[in-house]
């Protein structure tokens, strides 16, 4: 039914009288009849009435399209067992690893908008990135993913121990860590990434003892830290930083969160001085702009 411009201003102005005279009115009918929708839940956020990028919306937005599409191959492939998300069977998700893959929807949209960044405006025709600290390699599958979307030649370095977490290598209060991770499998990891095993370099052992012996690259143009610990952080930072490319980026996993602050204080005071640009995001995670 048609309703003139005229009467819908009328039905506006008689909503906002009954609103400002009887505000319970209102209250209720927006209980009963305009309860706000949920577009996006997990990693600590819900999302009412707002999309996220990845909904398709009137704008073509080319990096949402491209994630959203990896994000749905990672779920085919954790469903058909062909890639092994063991992580998530230790965590609070009631052991289901695709309904985890769709809480980390936002982490990995922002992790291939950094990727595309880099990809813009580091001005190099072979792309080198890192990663400390890999997991089950979600991370670097989206990733590698994106530059191989992007048509990029790139390198990935892979660093981690793939076993429990050394208390020499954790703070007093870090030490409930100690033997995290010990289920994690490195041959699983292998074969999670065997998409892309031409471009990846895998750097077995505990940083930041490793990097004396690892295959490292001269530069590099993007950095992902997610290695849950003060000192292998800080360290690590400091080994790379010099290599990263004008306009690179460092994607930190867990700068927010209450339990790693002791690592966000060192981060904050190392990068206190430096040439860039840090921006604190709501899903925990940070990215520094080199400039």
């Amino acid at each position: 039914m048609f309703i003139s411009r005229d009467r819908k201003l009328l039905i506006h102005n008689l909503k906002k009288k009954i609103s400002l005279k009887v505000p319970i009115l209102i209250k209720i009918y927006r209980f009963f009849f305009k309860r706000k929708s949920i577009t996006f839940s997990g990693w600590g956020m819900t999302i009412f009435d707002r999309n996220p990028p990845w909904i398709k919306n009137y704008f073509n937005n080319t990096g949402a399209n491209s994630f959203i599409k990896f994000d749905k191959k990672i779920i085919q492939l954790v469903t058909k067992k062909k890639f092994i998300l063991s992580q998530f069977s230790k965590l609070d998700n009631n052991y289901n690893p695709i309904k985890a893959l769709k809480e980390f929807r936002w982490r990995h949209y922002i992790l291939c908008w950094t990727i595309n960044y880099s990809c813009k405006f580091t001005n190099v025709k072979k792309l080198n990135l890192v990663e400390l600290g890999v997991h089950d390699g979600m991370s670097a599958f989206f990733a590698a993913s994106q530059l191989s979307e992007n048509k990029i030649f790139f390198k990935l370095f892979l660093y981690d121990s793939w076993g429990p977490m050394l208390a020499k290598n954790l703070t007093n209060k870090e030490l409930k860590s100690v033997g995290s991770y010990h289920y994690l499998n490195f041959n699983n990891v292998v074969n999670n990434l065997k998409a892309f095993k031409k471009s990846i370099i895998f750097n077995k052992g505990y940083l930041p003892d490793s990097l004396a012996t690892a295959k490292n690259p001269k530069t590099i143009q993007w950095i992902h830290i997610d290695l849950n610990s003060t000192r292998p952080t800080i360290d690590s930072l400091k080994f790379f930083f010099s290599k990263i490319s004008k306009n690179g980026i460092i994607l930190f996993d867990d700068y927010g969160f209450n339990e790693h602050l002791e690592t966000k204080i060192a981060v904050d005071k190392y990068l206190n001085n430096k040439k860039g640009s840090l921006f604190h995001l709501p899903t925990g995670q940070s990215i520094f702009f080199k400039k």
